[in-house]
């Protein structure tokens, strides 16, 4: 199965292996070698580290849909680089978005279930 994360899964992947971190990479706020904010427009993915889970870009360069049940809202995290606040940048934070939004600060991060038997 392939499918956008839920917003829990989203979390515990840009967590990183750090428990209750505020960002990816630890507690310190982001810096442009660290994360794609606060700049006209995005990065090539994958230019900066990599969290302790070998994920890149958890924080920064576009936000990330999650699975939503809400009829008339969706919700990414991750925030993109057209945020000015790093807050935005937090591990915890939730944007929601009118369900048909769309633009160049807003992507998504697929999630691939495996079988038992491919572990």
């Amino acid at each position: 199965t392939v499918r956008l994360p839920t917003e829990d899964e989203w979390e515990y992947a840009a967590h990183g292996g750090i428990r209750e971190a505020r960002y990816p990479w630890g507690w310190n706020d982001p810096s442009p070698e660290r994360a794609c904010f606060d700049t006209t427009g995005p990065r090539a993915c994958g230019e900066l580290p990599p969290n302790g889970y070998g994920l890149r870009d958890m924080a920064g360069n576009v936000f990330e849909w999650c699975a939503s049940d809400d009829p008339d809202t969706a919700v990414a995290r991750g925030g993109a680089w057209s945020e000015r606040d790093p807050a935005m940048l937090t591990v915890y934070r939730r944007t929601r978005f009118p369900k048909d939004y769309r633009d160049d600060d807003v992507g998504f991060r697929i999630l691939i279930e495996a079988l038992p038997s491919e572990l």
